[in-house]
C-alpha cells in the first residue's frame, strides 16, 4: 500500500482562502486600502479555492478507495495500464504546448500594451518552462537508459 501524503495541501488551501477573505473584508474598501491589497486578496482567494477543491477531491478519492476495495483495485489497474499512461503523457504534452503558445501570446500582448515589467516576468516564466522541459528530457533519458542496461 502506498504511503499517504500529509494533508499539507489541505491546510495550506484553507489558510490562503481565509487570509484572502480576511484581506477582502477588513482591508479592501476602506481608507488604508490599496490596489495591491485588493489584487493580493483576489489572488489568495483564487489560490485557496482551487487548492481546497483539489484537497476535497483527494479526500473523497481516499474515502471511496477505503470503503470499496474492488473499486480501488480497478482504479489501480486503470492507473497502471500502459495505454492510459500513454494517453496521460500525450495529454500532458498537448497541455504543455498550449501553455507555451499562450505564454508567447501573453508576452506579445504585454509588449503591445506597454507593460515592460510584466513582459519580463512572463519571459522569465517562459524560459523556466522551456528549460524544465529540457531538464526533464535529460533526466528521464538517463533514468531509462541506466535501468535498461542493468
Amino acid at each position: 500500500m502506498k504511503k499517504q501524503a500529509k494533508p499539507v495541501l489541505f491546510y495550506l488551501s484553507f489558510v490562503a482562502l481565509i487570509a484572502g477573505a480576511i484581506l477582502r473584508v477588513f482591508f479592501v474598501n476602506n481608507e488604508i486600502s490599496s490596489e495591491a491589497i485588493s489584487h493580493l486578496s483576489w489572488a489568495l482567494l483564487g489560490f485557496g479555492s482551487s487548492l481546497s477543491l483539489l484537497a476535497v477531491i483527494h479526500y473523497v478519492n481516499r474515502f471511496i478507495i477505503k470503503n470499496s476495495p474492488e473499486l480501488a483495485k480497478t482504479m489501480e489497474i486503470e492507473e497502471k495500464d500502459e495505454r492510459n499512461v500513454r494517453v496521460s503523457e500525450k495529454a500532458a504534452l498537448g497541455a504543455w504546448y498550449i501553455t507555451v503558445y499562450t505564454s508567447i501570446a501573453l508576452m506579445f500582448t504585454l509588449v503591445a500594451l506597454g507593460f515592460t515589467t510584466a513582459f519580463w516576468l512572463a519571459l522569465i516564466a517562459f524560459v523556466i518552462n522551456v528549460t524544465s522541459l529540457f531538464i526533464y528530457v535529460f533526466v528521464y533519458n538517463k533514468k531509462m537508459y541506466s535501468s535498461h542496461f542493468r
